[in-house]
């Protein structure tokens, strides 16, 4: 059984900060991800330039891990990478790096100028 599968049940139970014992703040941030997966690549390079800690739990998409139901609870999409902050779930590398631009401010990734931000966020 892989670390993914052993971890991820406290999410779909909503008990990671009750049954360790830990309050929000004293969790840290993780990214549910896949080491070749081009998205989560870029979801750990925006984690990493905002110089924010992490725990990096696998899926292993060549086993099809991103299909177990224990995954799903958290990203019905069932696609990598995902984030987990806490009790929020989100998926999509794009959403999260807006998501860590917004919640983490310090280090940013984007232009203040709206413009410029525009320019660099436009798809």
């Amino acid at each position: 059984m892989s670390t993914f599968l052993l971890h991820l049940p406290y999410y779909h139970l909503g008990l990671k900060t009750h049954v360790l014992g830990l309050s929000q703040e004293d969790l840290k941030l993780e990214l549910i991800s896949y080491w070749s997966s081009s998205a989560s690549h870029r979801a750990r390079i925006a984690l990493n330039l905002k110089g924010l800690e992490y725990d990096y739990i696998a899926v292993n998409l060549s086993k099809n891990e991103q299909s177990c139901p224990e995954f799903e609870k958290v990203n019905p999409t069932k696609y990598v990478p995902a984030l987990v902050d806490g009790d929020f779930a989100l998926a999509d590398s794009f959403a999260i790096i807006l998501y860590l631009e917004d919640k983490y401010p310090e280090h940013p990734l984007l232009p203040q100028d709206l413009q410029k931000r525009a320019l660099n966020i436009k798809v």
